[in-house]
């Protein structure tokens, strides 16, 4: 009996522990406790039911630690609490020299960054109130460096950080300068001149200047177009402090902008003699190899990475031998930089000497070293293709696929790679390759054809394969639907008046009533440019659909004329497109831009129902993607 006694008060017991421990889990995210100081071990909750993780099997935590900056970013794996659906726990604990944490949820594909806001923890004092030096710091992740952890610009609700971070200590204005300058800069642009360059001279009038100090009084003296002090404040730099982070970086830019290759190799080898063991010299041999392509001097770049194997990064191996592959230089020699790309990137890939960047995760670290190891693959692989060794071709070729793939994929490495097999008879692995292809919306119109040859090889005949591919098809859209429906948000657009290559004022609200896409781009970045062919099919769908609008929003421009340099580059490539001009960057601030391209689907009441970023190198899927959404919204 008293065992029986001892039995129901256990249970009653643990059934009180676990009810306490789910009253605890509240809304959709929180910690244990609630509030957190630096050091503290603690519980992070989080519940999918109300997110586009819902009904997830299971769910990873990227946890961003920061500072006045991001100091590390690690992924946990969470687990589920039991006896509540939806809620999942992880068990942590804080570093002592942090002042906060941004987390990010993600389930395969999928992740919740809380509308880009992210899901923010600012750590307390031991009364519970919130450090002054948090919100200071948060204030950078809105202003500055947010974006690497998933959140976007946003210049108003950093002001109020940091002016509440101020008022309580005014003495961490000169440790944020440089944000507060940036918050000033971007609301203000105008006006903010006089009262950045006012803290300017008085920063500089203060005797015991840091190289930190000085390399902020460099960078907004060029940003205020102020030449000649941001020459000044650089000589400084370089006599006081001429070993600093901040002087090597000097350096270095220096040697970017000269012109003169002597004048550059006596740069480079007085900076290698001064810090043999600086982590800057990779960054002065890649400069000097895209000095030598951009000035076609092919055969130099090539005796630059043959001298200096061990200091080149395995990006450079790969961007020498593509170039030289497309200018027909010396196969031979090609063969050579290719070889030692892969040499070089392999190892860098399974036991890496440069240290990781402290906003990657392990794991995105990792698969950022295995795409460069499989671009320089797939460059060793044409080159045996071009040796009609089509056979060893395909090996090297299959594995730049599958490192290439998931992260960045190729059309021109996909293509090769089926091509390789089909010439080599292997028309079973051919078939499986372009399958999958399929599958993953990579498959171009070369691949298409591929599969369904090597399909009646390996079948006798072609029956059967309309419905295979019809099967693989419904199968990628039915993914692809639930995926685009798990994003859509809805916030107000802000409005914008900007003039098109024609010099027509257009604004948003001119298109209300329709969907309306609008895509920031710029003609330096690649993705937007390799993304563009596949936007031309979609513009060219809708066209003459009174329901639909298309906006191409340049921005971001690094030239002088920007009308001229988008409008010659949008003839030269017969693109159908409306272009608009953002030329002072304040529309693609006001959408809180991070990277480009960037493109928001807008629904006919002026919200904002989507946003893509990048280009997944996936022509046909984006095209679907368009069709998708905007059968969606409308």
């Amino acid at each position: 009996m008293k065992k029986f006694i001892s039995l129901i008060i256990f249970v009653l017991f643990v059934f009180l522990i676990q009810s306490c421990q789910v009253k605890q889990y509240k809304g959709t995210f929180g910690t244990n406790p609630a509030t957190v100081t630096p050091g503290e071990e603690i519980q992070i909750y989080y519940n999918s039911d109300s997110t586009n993780l819902k009904g997830r099997d299971s769910i990873n935590a990227t946890i961003y630690m920061f500072a006045d900056e991001i100091m590390s970013a690690d992924e946990f794996p969470m687990e589920k609490v039991s006896k509540r659906k939806g809620v999942w726990s992880l068990n942590t604990k804080t570093v002592n020299s942090a002042l906060g944490m941004i987390v990010i949820f993600k389930s395969g594909e999928l992740d919740d960054t809380n509308n880009e806001n992210g899901y923010i923890i600012l750590f307390s004092d031991k009364n519970g109130n919130t450090l002054p030096e948090a919100n200071a710091a948060l204030a950078g992740a809105y202003a500055k460096w947010g974006g690497v952890a998933g959140i976007k610009k946003d210049y108003k609700k950093a002001k109020q950080l940091l002016s509440a971070a101020l008022e309580k200590k005014p003495e961490l204005k000169k440790r944020f300068l440089d944000i507060y300058f940036l918050i000033e800069y971007n609301l203000n642009k105008k006006d903010s001149h006089d009262l950045i360059k006012k803290e300017l001279d008085a920063l500089a009038q203060n005797k015991d200047l840091t190289a930190k100090d000085l390399d902020l009084l460099i960078t907004w003296s060029i940003r205020l177009n102020k030449a000649d002090e941001a020459g000044k404040y650089r000589n400084l730099l370089l006599e006081k402090f001429p070993s600093s982070k901040e002087a090597q970086e000097v350096m270095l830019n220096n040697f970017r902008n000269e012109k003169d290759e002597n004048k550059k190799l006596k740069m480079l080898y007085n900076f290698e003699s001064k810090f043999p063991k600086s982590d800057l010299i990779k960054e002065f041999y890649g400069s000097l190899i895209v000095y030598y392509i951009q000035n076609n001097e092919l055969e130099k770049a090539y005796r630059t990475i043959i001298a200096n194997e061990e200091k080149i990064q395995p990006f450079y191996f790969q961007y020498v031998a593509d170039k030289m592959l497309k200018e027909n230089f010396d196969l031979f020699k090609a063969f050579e930089v290719a070889q030692l790309g892969v040499k070089n990137s392999k190892k860098e890939y399974e036991k890496p000497e440069e240290e990781k960047p402290k906003y990657y995760t392990d794991e995105t670290w990792k698969e950022l070293r295995g795409f460069y190891y499989g671009r320089n693959l797939f460059k060793y692989g044409e080159i045996l293709y071009k040796q009609n060794k089509r056979a060893l071709a395909s090996d090297y070729l299959r594995q730049a696929v599958e490192l290439t793939v998931d992260f960045y994929p190729y059309d021109e490495l996909n293509e090769l790679y089926i091509k390789s097999l089909m010439e080599t008879d292997n028309y079973k692995k051919a078939l499986q390759a372009a399958t999958d292809f399929l599958k993953d919306g990579l498959a171009t119109e070369y691949i298409k054809t591929a599969m369904k040859e090597a399909y009646i090889k390996v079948n006798g005949s072609d029956e059967g394969y309309d419905d295979l591919v019809k099967k693989y098809l419904d199968t990628a859209r039915e993914k692809l639907v639930e995926e685009i429906k798990s994003k859509l948000i809805k916030e107000k657009a802000p409005d914008f008046t900007l003039t098109d290559l024609d010099g027509n004022k257009v604004s948003l609200s001119d298109y209300k009533g329709k969907v309306v896409m609008v895509d920031f781009w710029a003609t330096w970045c690649g993705p937007c440019k390799k993304s563009f062919p596949a936007l031309k099919k979609v513009v060219g769908k809708y066209k003459g659909n009174p329901e639909t609008e298309f906006l191409f929003i340049n921005t971001w421009e690094r030239v002088q004329d920007k009308k001229k340099n988008a409008k010659d580059f949008i003839e030269k490539n017969n693109y159908p497109f409306h272009v608009l001009l953002d030329s002072d960057n304040k529309v693609v601030a006001d959408y809180g831009v991070r990277g480009i391209p960037t493109k928001f689907m807008i629904d006919k009441e002026g919200f904002i129902r989507y946003k893509s970023i990048g280009y997944s190198g996936k022509p046909d899927e984006l095209v679907e993607e368009f069709d998708i959404v905007i059968s969606l919204i409308k």
